[in-house]
């Protein structure tokens, strides 16, 4: 018996489904990512933190699983950090360490193929109650500029450092999107020197 193999365009890139019906289809890893996560009310559990950490390893081997589209990665996005970069500003001395320290920096790749695949979603205004209900940009760069200066945030900043290069360079491709990257610059700038 012939296996059958499905494909599909995302992006305008043709995806070809390889589970053959044995996993779920790429696009549904990040929609579990955001399920799993509202179930486990932050993913505080050792059980749902190693769920929310095996569905981060099969987006990350897996790119294509994102999707363009935005209101999702919004989600995602607004997932990925709570569960994935608050836990590590957690001063829970049984978490364990450096379980939550490789799921932030997986996080953080996660939320820069989410952006790469879809640039808008940084600028996308969010649902008020699925989200922060707020501009990506507007929540998570002072999040991030904040990390970047804590102690908690250590041993992820060369990992923070290229999500913040790649959101500029992500937008710079598009000369459509400069007006946006000068005001990413902008709210660089505001977000260094309200942590100076």
């Amino acid at each position: 018996m012939a296996r059958k193999t499905a494909s599909k365009s995302v992006c305008g890139t043709t995806l070809v489904d390889k589970t053959n019906g044995l996993g779920p289809p790429p696009s549904t890893i990040a929609a579990q990512i955001v399920e799993n996560h509202s179930l486990a009310e932050g993913g505080r559990e050792p059980k749902s933190r190693a769920a929310f950490g095996q569905l981060l390893d099969e987006i990350r081997a897996s790119p294509s699983a994102v999707e363009c589209n935005v209101q999702s990665n919004y989600r995602l996005i607004s997932v990925l950090a709570e569960a994935g970069l608050d836990a590590l500003a957690k001063q829970d001395p049984f978490a364990p360490r450096d379980e939550i320290i490789t799921q932030a920096i997986a996080s953080l790749e996660v939320i820069d193929v989410a952006t790469r695949r879809s640039p808008d979603v940084l600028f996308y205004d969010g649902p008020g109650t699925n989200g922060p209900g707020s501009q990506v940009c507007l929540w998570l760069l002072p999040k991030l500029f904040s990390a970047i200066d804590s102690r908690e945030y250590s041993y992820i900043q060369a990992s923070l450092q290229r999500l913040l290069q790649s959101f500029l360079d992500t937008l710079a491709r598009s000369p459509e999107r400069w007006e946006e990257v000068a005001l990413l610059v902008q709210l660089y700038q505001t977000c260094i020197d309200g942590t100076s």
